[in-house]
């Protein structure tokens, strides 16, 4: 005979009708009083429950009938009379040791009914099992099994109920004893016990869905008298029945419709999800933890006094069918009146869906992530693909486990300096080499966004490539405290700031005075958006302890309005003239700069003198002499002020550097040498050689660098800025680096070896 979960529905039917008229019994419920669930008042509240209020005194949970069975207290296996044998009993069948007990055991009940789980020790058992049930019948009763049958039983008990290829049948045989125990028996006090064994049974045996449905309706009506004791219900995704709402969650959203109180996140969480209509995708079934925590914060959003919903006409009704043959009704009055039933209600479940369809787009692609790498679950790689809002609301391990460490490497301040190795090291960005590439440096900086913390220098906002072995400056910022795209004045600023650092790193000596300068600039800067004002005093103390590279900054300013060339020099000269004195090699940076913006270097000397005044004239003028000036001055405070009143002219004005460059001018190749050997894509012959040599080389002094560019026939100032022109145009970066000695930055080599052709 094929087994319970091979037989089609209309065959189950067919045999349970047959079973019912035939000689070989009563209806298995025939005889239980009323046919009806009875429930009794429930005086119970939790104190501190505010979720799950308990109902009044027309409420109901399991009412406890008096047990007729014989409650001996020895162990034998020959009572007449049937008994319950607790969980922590142990006895003897037909020679096999049962422990863990919740059977029934003995010769007949005190009435007949409902007797199919009853284990009679009289009866024959066989030496060999069929483990598989092959004989077993729609209702199967161990009186009427056959005795390999018998066998299997007995062995599977004996074995702790875990043998997951054992007969559904069997697991049936001992789950009628369950629903026997806490409808005949009435054992209100056994209900933990024996919700926690049916809760393990469905781990082992849920995949058959007949049983899996019997034994969710018995949890579910179990979970009723939880909530009515005060108990909030599990949010799960467990008390799904595909069909039907759960009987407990109509009672408890009845509950609180009828007592016009609105729902919890985690109440519309339930009944969204249970809803027999709500279609959920895979995000929410593989990532149901991280999909309630950001339920919780999108509802909270949505619906911050929480939900209310009308209470529709419709009256609650609800029954029970037990998998050992019996039905009844379950009441659901309150005040004189059922519950209103929900199960009709659309527009709120409407509603809801949308928010569960904005939970479950968030998550996808941490769950497509997860899909693809199972075993990275506990990863960062995973972890950074969470929405923003979960990360910072806390409690995920793995983020607290960062942001636990990033709060050690601070000593508990809110900013520092943090190695970039220990970043990388900490986001798993993948292995560094020389410089940490653009994508790696977003990587972290995303990362950072989402736990509330912002760095720089930072590559997304206009920074040049981060040293593996160098540090960047670390704060705490709301979100990372992010820039939007047409920030112009941020941009400005950014630049300007870049500017001052350089002249004032010029003479080794960063003083307080002159980052003073750019601190109260920032601050009185109305143009700037606080986040960005945050960004840029964070910029400008990484680059005070670390300042930029002059040769990149000074190949930004080449082609701008004289107009705008004349505040820039301006800004460089108060920041140097800030500490009040002037060093030969601030005066050194500040000649260089003057060339790159055009003008002559005695502008550099007449501008000291004169306290850093915008009285420069035309790049394109004839200079005055140089004069020396002395190692101190005296500064004059009103022209310093008005200097900086001028910061947010600059600050526009610096916006739009790149955006008003000139078009390159055309160039004429030089006649070809006759030691070209290799050429680059996008250089010209000489040019290219005389990149390939410094590559290969790797480093070369500067004076080295001249004598290969004349012996090609090239200027070498020119040379290096084509080069580096190029640079810019094909790798977005400079490629040439260094003042006395020249070298190629490590991360490019593999991108520029790939240009080389031979």
């Amino acid at each position: 005979m094929p087994s319970r979960s091979t037989l089609s529905p209309g065959e189950i039917n067919r045999r349970r009708v047959a079973e019912i008229l035939s000689a070989k019994g009563p209806h298995p419920g025939a005889t239980v009083a009323d046919d009806v669930v009875t429930l009794s008042p429930s005086p119970v509240q939790s104190a501190n429950s505010s979720a799950s209020p308990a109902l009044p005194s027309s409420d109901y949970r399991l009412h406890s009938h008096h047990s007729t069975t014989a409650r001996s207290s020895g162990t034998s296996s020959h009572s007449t009379v049937g008994r319950w044998i607790p969980a922590d009993e142990t006895i003897t069948v037909a020679g096999v040791q049962i422990s863990g007990g919740m059977v029934y055991v003995g010769s007949a009940f005190a009435t007949p009914d409902n007797s199919n789980c009853l284990i009679n020790p009289k009866l024959s058992v066989a030496s060999h099992a069929d483990r598989g049930g092959s004989m077993m019948g729609y209702w199967p009763s161990y009186s009427s099994i056959h005795p390999r049958e018998r066998r299997a039983y007995l062995d599977w008990l004996a074995s702790g109920r875990q043998d997951k290829e054992i007969g559904i049948g069997y697991v049936f045989l001992f789950f009628y004893g369950l629903e026997r125990r806490l409808f005949i028996d009435g054992a209100v006090e056994e209900i933990d016990v024996i919700a926690g064994e049916t809760r393990r049974l469905l781990s082992l045996y849920g995949h058959n869905h007949s049983f899996k449905g019997y034994a969710t309706r018995l949890l579910d009506t179990l979970s009723i008298t939880k909530w009515q004791a005060g108990l909030p219900l599990t949010v799960s995704l467990d008390g799904r029945q595909w069909y039907e709402l759960p009987n407990s969650l109509k009672m408890q959203i009845g509950y609180k419709i009828a007592k016009k109180e609105a729902l919890s996140a985690d109440e519309a969480l339930m009944w969204v999800v249970c809803a027999p209509e709500t279609s959920l995708r895979t995000p929410v079934t593989r990532c149901f933890e991280e999909f309630k925590s950001l339920w919780t914060i999108e509802f909270s959003k949505a619906y911050p006094d929480g939900l209310k919903v009308p209470e529709p006409k419709t009256r609650l009704t609800l029954s029970y069918r037990a998998a050992m043959g019996f039905s009844g009704t379950i009441s659901t009055n309150f005040e004189g009146k059922s519950l209103p039933d929900i199960t009709n209600i659309k527009a709120p479940l409407n509603k809801l869906r949308l928010l569960v369809e904005l939970c479950t787009e968030a998550l996808d692609p941490y769950s497509r992530y997860l899909g693809r790498n199972p075993e990275a679950v506990a990863s960062i790689a995973a972890a950074r693909l969470l929405p923003p809002d979960l990360i910072r609301k806390g409690g995920h391990a793995v983020w607290d486990d960062i942001t636990g460490k990033l709060n050690t490497l601070l000593k508990g301040e809110a900013e520092g300096f943090v190695p970039v190795t220990v970043l990388a090291d900490l986001f798993e960005t993948g292995p560094l080499n020389g410089n940490i590439s653009r994508a790696q440096s977003a990587q972290i900086g995303t990362a950072l966004d989402k736990i509330g913390y912002g760095f720089e220098p930072d590559a997304r906002y206009g920074a040049s490539a981060l040293s593996s072995d160098g540090e960047v400056y670390l704060f705490r910022a709301e979100h990372g405290a992010p820039v939007p795209d047409d920030a112009s004045a941020y941009s400005g600023y950014r630049l300007m700031i870049e500017v001052i650092a350089i002249a004032a790193a010029a003479d080794n000596q960063l003083k307080q005075a002159e980052f003073d300068v750019v601190e109260t600039t920032l601050r009185d800067a109305t143009a700037l958006a606080e986040t960005e004002r945050m960004r840029l005093l964070g910029l400008a103390t990484a680059l005070w302890r670390n300042a930029p590279k002059a040769q990149t900054l000074l190949k930004k300013l080449g082609n701008i309005p004289d107009s705008d060339k004349r505040q820039i020099a301006n800004t460089a000269v108060a920041a140097v003239l800030a500490d009040g004195q002037i060093d030969p090699k601030e005066v050194a940076f500040l000649e260089k700069l003057f060339k790159a913006l055009g003008y002559a270097e005695t502008d550099v000397y007449a501008t000291l003198h004169r306290g850093g005044t915008e009285e420069l004239p035309s790049a394109a003028a004839v200079s005055s002499p140089i004069v020396h000036p002395a190692n101190t001055i005296q500064l004059d405070p009103e022209r310093l002020r008005r200097i900086r009143g001028e910061t947010d002219v600059v600050s526009q004005m610096l916006a739009n550097i790149f955006a008003d460059e000139a078009a390159s001018v055309a160039h004429t190749p030089a006649p070809q040498s006759a030691d070209i050997t290799v050429r680059i894509t996008g250089l010209d012959a000489e040019h290219g050689q005389l990149f390939a040599d410094v590559l290969a080389a790797g480093t070369l002094s500067r004076a080295d660098f001249d004598a290969k560019a004349r012996s090609l026939k090239l200027l070498p100032d020119g040379a290096l800025e084509t080069i580096n022109e190029w640079g810019f145009e094909t790798l977005d970066d400079l490629v040439l680096d260094g003042e006395d000695c020249l070298e190629i930055p490590q991360h490019l080599i593999d991108q520029i070896k790939d240009l080389v052709a031979v």
